[in-house]
């Protein structure tokens, strides 16, 4: 009798453990799928006139949010290639590994910081680097960051706003400029230049440029991540103008890059464009 109820209660545990766990399983597939329908994602890529693709992104969803990763690589010997996958996959893996909806300040410093340490594990600094920009969406709200001269926008009513400035030399200027702790005739000298100051990859890594607060998301948002290989082949009027366009989503990444592959210009870089729709 006794072996009789042990055995009854074992199986009851067991039934019990998994009816727990479906449910785990079941509450993480529902959110996923939550998070999956408010945004609609696209992305497009193209190797330019360089000899190869240094480009690297990813989009991933968890239960508590949206990551779109975006990389630029930049150096010699494979150096940029190397460091912009080492820096997508770290932005990714920290991400995913991030259970907490609020924090993204830390999250974002977190990632950087990781990203830095693990490229300089597989190259020198002076090799290579990476440009990167991060957007995340998370209850309705967009947060972001970047370093270098990658570039990321927002289209709301049908007018593309640019949300950072970038690290390039000539940006630095600007902004030191206006503050008085520049002359004119260095400023202008330094305009000129597009040489960067901050990237990932560097054995002093100090700074990445982050939101300010978050943006409450509008539906029909659409939020675009780009490098200059986009922005500085196509002028801004015209990804506005093949993004309002095209705001069906039906192909609009791709119809991007057939206007940059089809534009007449000299030394193009690689392209890439990421966009995502906030429906």
């Amino acid at each position: 009798m006794t072996d009789l109820i042990k055995s009854n209660y074992y199986t009851l545990l067991g039934v019990l453990i998994f009816l727990l766990v479906s449910l785990i399983i079941l509450k993480k597939f529902l959110l996923i799928k939550y998070k999956k329908e408010n945004v609609k994602i696209e992305t497009a890529s193209t190797i330019g006139g360089e000899e190869a693709q240094e480009d690297n992104f990813k989009v991933v969803t968890s239960e508590i949010g949206t990551i779109a990763v975006l990389a630029d690589g930049l150096g010699k010997n494979k150096g940029g290639k190397i460091s912009s996958k080492v820096a997508v996959s770290t932005f990714i893996d920290i991400f995913l590994s991030h259970r907490t909806l609020g924090k993204v300040e830390y999250f974002f410093n977190k990632a950087f910081n990781a990203s830095n340490r693990e490229i300089l594990k597989r190259i020198d600094s002076k090799q290579g680097g990476t440009s990167l920009v991060s957007a995340v969406i998370m209850e309705g709200f967009l947060y972001y960051a970047m370093v270098g001269d990658t570039v990321i926008a927002i289209l709301r009513e049908n007018e593309l706003l640019k949300l950072s400035e970038g690290h390039t030399l000539d940006v630095l200027a600007k902004q030191e400029f206006y503050k008085g702790r520049l002359s004119k005739e260095i400023a202008l000298s330094a305009i000129n230049e597009r040489k960067l100051l901050y990237y990932l990859g560097m054995e002093e890594f100090k700074s990445f440029e982050i939101f300010d607060i978050p943006i409450k998301l509008k539906k029909q948002d659409i939020i675009v991540l780009m490098n200059r290989g986009i922005y500085e082949t196509l002028t801004w009027n015209e990804i506005e103008n093949t993004i309002i366009k095209n705001s069906n989503f039906n192909g609009i990444g791709k119809k991007i890059i057939d206007k940059v592959k089809d534009t007449e210009k000299e030394d193009k870089h690689n392209g890439t464009i990421m966009l995502m729709k906030y429906i």
